[in-house]
């Protein structure tokens, strides 16, 4: 990866996601970067260079932590290490299931005034807003279904995920790991 790093046309790929036991206790998040297959497209592996956090609810009872804030600090996390410790200068192909980031990740640069006071958590979208400006349109945030080892077909029996699909499961579970590790 780090051989790579420094070439505007190389891509790397990655995927993340956020999890919430307890909305009043707080959340993790989690990232990987993955390795594309050459060979077949729409095969990936875990690069087992992955990152997770958890934050804990300090402030009021009152002060619930939402899959939102954590799948939108799992994107921040990552964006945010490729720059400042990998200094990638190529591409980002990023993967998450929330849809909701992503959307406002897309338009997170040009929210006016009015959008700006309905927004929440001003603090990750202000550091999000200043990484979109650094990578410019070198990031392409991809929708992958979730939790789709838990879902079944139309013959009830349990979905078999595809590549992507597994990745985001991995990180899912690095996700929940984040509230065990006392490290």
């Amino acid at each position: 990866m780090d051989e790579r790093a420094t070439d505007p046309q190389a891509c790397i790929h990655g995927a993340s996601d956020g999890s919430v036991r307890l909305t009043t206790a707080g959340g993790t998040w989690a990232w990987t970067f993955l390795k594309k297959n050459t060979r077949k497209r729409d095969l990936y592996h875990d690069l087992e260079v992955c990152g997770y956090g958890i934050e804990h609810n300090n402030g009021a009872p009152t002060h619930e932590a939402h899959s939102y804030r954590m799948e939108a600090l799992g994107l921040l996390s990552a964006l945010t290490f490729l720059r400042t410790q990998i200094n990638w200068q190529g591409k980002v192909e990023w993967h998450m299931d929330s849809t909701a980031v992503i959307d406002t990740y897309k338009k997170c640069r040009y929210i006016n005034s009015s959008q700006w006071t309905k927004q929440r958590d001003k603090d990750v979208w202000m550091a999000l807003r200043r990484e979109k400006k650094h990578w410019r349109n070198r990031v392409r945030i991809h929708h992958v279904e979730s939790h789709v080892d838990r879902k079944k077909d139309k013959d009830g029996n349990l979905r078999i995920p595809t590549s992507i699909q597994q990745m985001n499961i991995v990180v899912d579970k690095l996700a929940d790991y984040a509230y065990d590790d006392t490290s």
